[in-house]
């Protein structure tokens, strides 16, 4: 019989227990729904456990964390940071509730724990789905402006420039957008 429980620190643990006897082995959040998720691949393991004996155990998720975040990935100094930030603070109050900033944790924790197999650290992981769950960005411009911005400006070659600054989300210098209109003056400007 299984049963899940949250301790007094706010970590959810699963109980099972078979023949008389029991394992208890925490689901490493305090995240309920990302319990549930996790709890049907966790309960697996410890049914298997108690059937076959101990076996080569996991390292806990917060443990795994630490390993992955020192390892050489190869990552840039923004990519750490980012990842550094994103999963402490789902070791310290569970999924975000931003849905853009959720589906980010999910898909960094979804990549620690594929990390964390292929190192030998897990056996295996269930991965918690929702990572490309998000809400896109939304456009700096309307649907007007990019239409004069791609339809109205003349000569061509120049028309090109601007969508290639566009699309590829380059700055022309330190402007900020105040309109359309500022923005080209100011490239025209310079040009």
């Amino acid at each position: 019989m299984a049963s899940l429980y949250k301790r007094p620190n706010g970590v959810y643990y699963l109980s099972v227990s078979f023949q008389g006897e029991r394992i208890s082995r925490s689901l490493g959040t305090s995240s309920k729904s990302t319990a549930i998720t996790i709890l049907s691949k966790i309960e697996r393991d410890i049914y298997s456990q108690l059937l076959n004996g101990k076996q080569k155990k996991d390292i806990p998720f917060k443990e795994l964390v630490s390993k992955y975040l020192k390892y050489d990935h190869n990552w840039s100094k923004s990519t750490l940071e980012i990842n550094t930030l994103k999963l402490t603070n789902y070791l310290r109050y569970g999924l975000p509730l931003n849905k853009t900033t959720k589906a980010m944790t999910i898909r960094i924790i979804n990549g620690c724990n594929r990390w964390g197999v292929a190192q030998g650290y897990l056996q295996s992981y269930q991965k918690i789905p929702g990572g490309s769950n998000y809400d896109p960005r939304t456009r700096v411009y309307t649907r007007k402006e990019l239409d004069i911005l791609f339809q109205g400006v003349t000569p061509y070659h120049f028309n090109q420039f601007i969508q290639f600054a566009y699309y590829s989300g380059a700055r022309i210098g330190e402007i900020r957008r105040i309109s359309t209109v500022d923005v080209l003056s100011e490239y025209i400007r310079k040009w």
